[in-house]
């Protein structure tokens, strides 16, 4: 089994830190899998969209040799990939494998080796990302039927309106009660301590 030399091969995070480093790696396989539809087909109508790709499963194993304390900070190292989020790349001297993260590992020792050598096998999976595009749209104003419209816009009268003497004075109607010109309405209004009128009650129309 051929072990290859490190510096061609990395672990390198988005910064281009080296994210795990190791003496030699003994192993690589890589699937790259995807899907076709069995059903039979038009003639002419097989397109990319009946081909579903799927993201790469990468499983590499590297040696590590080093003192108690290097293959500790190597083991504590792979359980935060593990755990996190973070995305790192395999460098190879054939290709580069972006936007990997570690699904899984597992380590052995060998007896005839001592303490000194960890064997890591590390499962890496891609992870496919997609740009989202966002749009701020201006709504045009919120239209409103007749009858909220112009109780918005109607500064006339209604339970609670308190209105001052002069304005009472042009709105008095019949039997003393005043009527809204807007609405031909009539309403009791009973005079206030501020010297307003508040209108207290809507009447039948006179």
């Amino acid at each position: 089994m051929p072990t290859y030399e490190p510096e061609d091969w990395l672990l390198l995070g988005e910064g281009d830190e080296e994210v795990l480093s190791f003496n030699s790696l003994l192993e690589l396989n890589v699937e790259s899998n995807g899907s076709v539809p069995a059903q039979v087909v038009e003639q002419g109508g097989f397109a990319a969209y009946n081909k579903t790709q799927e993201p790469l499963n990468v499983t590499a194993s590297v040696a590590i040799e080093g003192t108690p304390a290097d293959l500790q900070a190597a083991l504590g190292t792979l359980n935060q990939l593990k755990e996190d989020t973070k995305i790192f790349s395999l460098i190879t001297p054939e290709f580069e494998y972006v936007n990997l993260t570690l699904e899984s590992f597992s380590y052995t020792r060998k007896r005839e080796e001592g303490r000194g050598v960890l064997y890591i096998q590390m499962n890496l999976i891609e992870v496919r990302e997609v740009e989202t595009a966002t749009t701020s749209v201006k709504l045009p104003p919120k239209k409103c039927k007749k009858k909220d419209c112009s109780s918005k816009k109607n500064n006339g009268l209604g339970l609670g309106t308190e209105v001052d003497a002069s304005t009472a004075k042009n709105l008095v109607g019949k039997s003393g009660t005043l009527r809204d010109p807007k609405t031909g309405k009539y309403y009791k209004a009973e005079k206030q301590a501020n010297g307003k009128f508040k209108v207290v009650e809507e009447l039948p129309t006179q």
